[in-house]
């Protein structure tokens, strides 16, 4: 197993829960698990998508985190999404709300509860707002503790790991080498055997790939096309240290479980994470257009990006953010599905691919873990948390059975 991020982390422990009596090795270039892209998440889950592959997947790994976290203790709080919709996106979500528990605030509710302005801006583009959609199946993990949950459950099932190991290629061999220079040649069956890595190869019979935004790296030179990209993505913390920003980081009247929801603004989805803790807030947007696709090892965040591309549209709706400063930064990887923003599990010449979870990796990891881990272990159908079963080739390429994601954050 290549790569301890959380999906990585996932599909290892239930490959290990499906056979325990594999051995099961996961490599990782950093020097712990979860320290790659995983860490550098702002910690939110929902189970509100657009396609129905997303709700299945989604759904089951919600369930599974929440009855993980009173079994572990995981902090985990359903403190909801808030999602500001213009008159045109509230057209288009009201066919996929059935079977949601929802509640819609109208403007001036907004206005009077989160000092929001409700009208456009058609020098910016902004839309005015329709109306403010709350889902309260959604919140926030400690992604820390996640990710140690999965490494010690599958450390006390026998699984080992090593990290500060680099990964450089893949190793692809004849299954019945003729000893040739060369080999594997067209004409011979071939196989993923292992890995090369910089302290010397290592040998499997099935080598799972699951590498986020890195997965280009090692697919691109083994030929294989995985429609999987890398795209830097960057979240700025913003202090709230005055009057309106202090009423928003407590959003009194839309606290559920006690604590204030994550907030997603129109067109653009630039979206407002209160830590009322630590009186910060989490702010980022996924920019599309003109963003490279692009492998960085240490992606930093650009000053310039809040400031000329976050700041206006986020002042114009909540003005209160107009003098707020920003105190830090920090910047990461989504391994973006180029297909349909849905995850990706295939296997081929005994190498399993998994990745492509398109910006929403810790909201489904549990149930794509299940699916790879299915895949591994020559099942057709995958049982997901809730009881719930899934195609395991719906995930793949060959026979790939999913709806384009439109709600990617």
């Amino acid at each position: 197993m290549v790569g301890a991020g959380i999906i990585g982390l996932s599909t290892a422990y239930h490959i290990k829960r499906l056979n325990p009596d594999h051995r099961v090795l996961v490599v990782d270039m950093l020097g712990g698990p979860g320290r790659g892209n995983t860490a550098r998440s702002v910690g939110m889950f929902r189970d509100f998508f657009h396609s129905k592959t997303n709700r299945l997947l989604a759904g089951s790994s919600v369930k599974f985190y929440m009855d993980v976290s009173k079994q572990a203790g995981l902090d985990l709080r359903m403190n909801g999404y808030l999602w500001i919709l213009s008159p045109e996106e509230y057209r288009a979500v009201r066919g996929y709300l059935r079977g949601y528990e929802y509640r819609m605030y109208d403007g001036d509710e907004l206005e009077r509860l989160i000092d929001l302005n409700t009208s456009g801006n058609p020098k910016l583009g902004l839309p005015e707002v329709e109306c403010g959609m709350l889902i309260p199946k959604a919140g926030s993990i400690d992604v820390k503790a996640l990710v140690a949950y999965y490494y010690n459950q599958f450390l006390r099932m026998g699984g080992e790991a090593r990290f500060g190991v680099k990964v450089r290629r893949l190793l692809l061999e004849a299954r019945e080498p003729k000893g040739l220079p060369g080999e594997p040649h067209l004409w011979q069956d071939a196989r993923v055997s292992g890995v090369e890595t910089d302290v010397g190869l290592i040998r499997a019979k099935k080598t799972v790939v699951a590498v986020g935004g890195w997965a280009p790296v090692l697919m691109d030179r083994l030929g294989v096309e995985c429609h999987v990209k890398a795209k830097k993505r960057q979240v700025f913390i913003v202090g709230a240290g005055h009057g309106g920003l202090n009423r928003l980081v407590k959003a009194g009247g839309f606290l559920v479980e006690g604590y204030p929801p994550m907030l997603i603004l129109p067109k653009f989805r630039v979206y407002v994470r209160p830590h009322p803790e630590k009186g910060l807030f989490f702010v980022g947007c996924s920019d599309h257009l003109g963003r490279p696709f692009m492998v960085e090892d240490k992606p930093r965040p650009e000053e310039e990006f809040y400031e000329y591309g976050i700041k206006p549209v986020l002042t114009h709706y909540l003005p209160s953010f107009s003098e707020a400063p920003v105190v830090g930064s920090w910047a990461g990887l989504y391994a973006i599905c180029t297909l349909d923003h849905q995850p990706v599990v295939f296997e081929e010449a005994d190498m399993i691919f998994v990745g492509g979870a398109s910006g929403s990796g810790i909201i489904k990891a549990d149930a794509v873990g299940r699916v790879a881990a299915s895949l591994y272990s020559g099942l057709e159908e995958a049982e997901l948390y809730d009881g719930r079963t899934m195609r395991v080739s719906d995930l793949g390429l060959r026979d790939r059975r999913v709806e384009r994601e439109v709600f990617v954050i």
